[in-house]
């Protein structure tokens, strides 16, 4: 079905452009729920711009177009069809929903999602990830940074918070706060990881092992206490975590 006959047209950036300077758009009121700004042209369609990539949404009669302000819904944009914009009902209640992530790794994975990062699982999750293709991994990084960022949220006793991401479905990163008040930095560190062009260098306990140190700093842990961590995990990664959850009793 062509998007014409469903009452509307998405546009790249250059067509809500060319629209609004050749069909005279005037400014008609800017929404409050995902500071999207509608202009009406000239022949009476109605140009739908998102602010967060200035793609838009033509839309042809002006019933259709209150009947999505009314919902507060419009037709998902390319690109913005991703993990966090189609699982934004369980995004905004992560808590109650963990189950749901953790269901959808351990289907993506084939494992069980191992909050106490057992050598046994991490040795399976590498090899996993290694004999996956670049896109896959890729796809896998939401889902990663979720369940790790949970892992933190739990041995810090954090909150999550939610950056709102303003498409025309407006949509929310989760994401947790270090020692200092700053965002964890897990989804960069992740996509870094999963993303090296050799799949063999993948190594996950890497991500632990930079997240884990930059807490021991913010923190305050001695220079003693950074040095046994790493030589533990050098050698035993879960052994060397058991380590750092005893450093963090006295918190």
């Amino acid at each position: 079905m062509k998007e014409e006959s469903k009452g509307y047209k998405i546009l790249e950036p250059k067509e809500v452009i060319d629209y609004s300077h050749h069909k005279s758009g005037q400014f008609l009121k800017q929404l409050d729920f995902n500071d999207a700004v509608i202009e009406r042209l000239n022949d009476d369609t109605f140009l739908v711009i998102a602010q967060s990539n200035y793609k838009g949404l033509l839309v042809f009669k002006e019933n259709d177009l209150n009947f999505m302000i009314k919902n507060s819904s419009f037709p998902i944009l390319t690109n913005d069809d991703n993990f966090y914009s189609l699982n934004r009902g369980h995004i905004i209640n992560i808590q109650k929903d963990l189950v749901f992530f953790e269901k959808i790794f351990e289907k993506e994975m084939g494992l069980e999602f191992d909050f106490n990062f057992s050598n046994n699982f991490l040795s399976k999750l590498n090899v996993i990830l290694r004999g996956k293709k670049i896109k896959e991994r890729k796809e896998l990084v939401p889902i990663l940074s979720i369940l790790l960022d949970e892992t933190f949220r739990r041995v810090l006793n954090r909150e999550w918070f939610f950056e709102k991401q303003y498409s025309l479905n407006p949509f929310y990163i989760p994401y947790i706060k270090d020692t200092s008040g700053f965002k964890l930095n897990t989804t960069k560190l992740i996509n870094d990881e999963l993303l090296k062009k050799k799949s063999i260098d993948i190594d996950i306990q890497e991500v632990l092992i930079q997240l884990i140190d930059a807490d021991l700093i913010q923190s305050g842990f001695s220079n003693i206490d950074r040095v046994e961590f790493h030589e533990k995990a050098r050698l035993d990664f879960e052994s060397s975590y058991k380590y750092y959850l005893r450093l963090l009793l006295p918190r």
